[in-house]
């Protein structure tokens, strides 16, 4: 009998309190991971389409800022040489005459003219190609300030949802910890009886093993004794979520919307350079940045818009 009580019934209790533990902290660790399961409605893809086309774009706006800065320059730095004379020493001209020589004169300036007529054709190019470069930068700049619009609103809208979502999962979360719970506390009674008991039958086993010893008096004694033994029975206390403290409440701060400092941050901090990105504009959508969201109530307050 003892052993029975020892390798079975005790050993099933202890296996049935670790079970029920394990239940509750799988089913809190699914109530937690809500703010895992979000980007239903397809919005996800829509969102990475838009972070990708908006990329895409910048990416192609940077080259023409630097197509630009590189054929303006090199129309400024020949328009904006030191001086003509330099201009004519490099041409081949050889060095401004410092006498007062009218040939020389005549014959500088002739070559001069020549030199700046032959070159005339590279000089228009030169300008045409900082003209057109900046053009084409300008007009990736104006695309790309569309696409940026897109992809915020997007990504918003997919903010917006995830915050539902995330309040509908908890919602749905927090009523199957209520049950379970419920159900476990009545099973931790039972079991903490069933330990209380198992441990005064061990009592009355050890009473009677040493019967022969005892005289009477003795023995009714420590049968008495077994039946007001106090069991401590802490070890198979069941660690409830709710009960100990489990926030039932979230925030829909805990996802970040365009705009905040974090998202601007994985977003826009990388561009390439000279890529200068528009003002972004706040959500405006219900449950925006720092709105508090319960399974029973939800409350929004706006966060402004960093200046860019």
């Amino acid at each position: 009998i003892a052993r029975t009580m020892n390798t079975t019934i005790r050993e099933s209790i202890l296996d049935t309190h670790v079970s029920l533990q394990r239940e509750l902290d799988r089913q809190k660790a699914r109530f937690q991971s809500c703010i895992n399961e979000t980007g239903g409605l397809g919005l996800a893809a829509k969102v990475e389409a838009k972070r990708v086309g908006h990329r895409q774009c910048r990416a192609k706006q940077g080259s023409w800022y630097n197509e630009s800065s590189r054929a303006c320059r090199m129309w400024h730095t020949f328009l904006h040489a030191s001086d003509e004379a330099g201009h004519l020493e490099n041409s081949g001209c050889g060095p401004a005459p410092h006498n007062l020589s009218i040939d020389l004169m005549h014959a500088y300036t002739d070559c001069g003219v020549k030199w700046w007529t032959d070159s005339i054709e590279e000089v228009e190019a030169l300008r045409r190609n900082c003209s057109n470069a900046t053009e084409e930068w300008r007009a990736a700049e104006a695309t790309c300030v569309v696409a940026q619009g897109e992809f915020e609103a997007i990504s918003c809208e997919y903010a917006q949802s995830s915050c539902a979502e995330i309040s509908t999962c908890r919602t749905r979360q927090l009523s199957v910890l209520v049950d379970l719970e419920d159900e476990v506390a009545h099973i931790e009674a039972r079991m903490k009886q069933e330990w209380v008991a198992v441990e005064r039958v061990m009592c009355y086993l050890e009473v009677l093993s040493q019967n022969h010893t005892m005289v009477g008096a003795s023995a009714s004694y420590m049968v008495g004794n077994c039946g007001n033994t106090i069991v401590d029975t802490s070890s198979l206390d069941i660690n409830y979520p709710i009960a100990s403290g489990l926030n039932d409440t979230m925030t829909c701060g805990e996802i970040v919307y365009p705009c905040q400092e974090d998202w601007e941050s994985a977003e826009y901090s990388d561009l390439p350079f000279g890529v200068r990105v528009a003002e972004c504009l706040p959500c405006t959508l219900e449950g925006i940045s720092g709105a508090t969201t319960s399974v029973l109530s939800k409350t929004t307050a706006s966060t402004s818009a960093p200046t860019l």
